[in-house]
């Protein structure tokens, strides 16, 4: 005796992405899920070969708040966990500001159970007000975007990628 809509309810949404970030001086992709659940509000970060820089916690909390505000939907009954998986060997740096914007439309994406793009890619911060903010090495992540099959970039306002192959 369980309803659909109850069966619904248990089953995790499991979402996948992208976050774009910057290894030296090249642009690189890290596989990006999220994973949301019936739950407490809890907020949780897996990663594998990936060191989450400061700000991280922050970027990730913001962007719950805004894929709340956005979505119109109640995350306190909802456990969100954000995996990042590096299968190099070499450890990659995430600055969690950069990946704020990502992070969010991931949220949203499992929140509204739509699937994001990995044709269309993003970078920027997540500010408060749910507006994309400024980001170091646009030009790496943009050329990084290209290699992994995207068509097209998202860079914050005010900021320019000059890829050919991408727009």
């Amino acid at each position: 005796g369980i309803t659909q809509s109850e069966l619904s309810e248990l089953t995790p949404a499991v979402k996948s992405y992208f976050a774009v970030g910057v290894s030296g001086d090249k642009g690189v992709l890290i596989p990006l899920e999220v994973k949301i659940s019936k739950g407490t509000g809890i907020v949780s970060v897996n990663i594998k070969n990936v060191e989450l820089k400061s700000g991280a916690q922050e970027s990730i909390r913001i962007a719950t708040e805004v894929a709340q505000e956005y979505t119109g939907i109640d995350l306190s009954k909802k456990d969100i966990t954000v995996t990042f998986v590096n299968d190099n060997t070499v450890i990659v740096s995430l600055d969690g500001p950069s990946a704020g914007a990502a992070i969010t439309l991931t949220i949203i994406a499992g929140v509204l159970d739509k699937t994001p793009s990995s044709k269309v890619l993003i970078t920027g911060t997540i500010e408060s007000d749910g507006s994309v903010g400024p980001v170091g090495g646009v030009q790496q992540k943009g050329m990084a975007a290209l290699s992994e099959g995207a068509n097209l970039f998202l860079v914050p306002f005010g900021q320019k990628v000059s890829v050919p192959g991408i727009e």
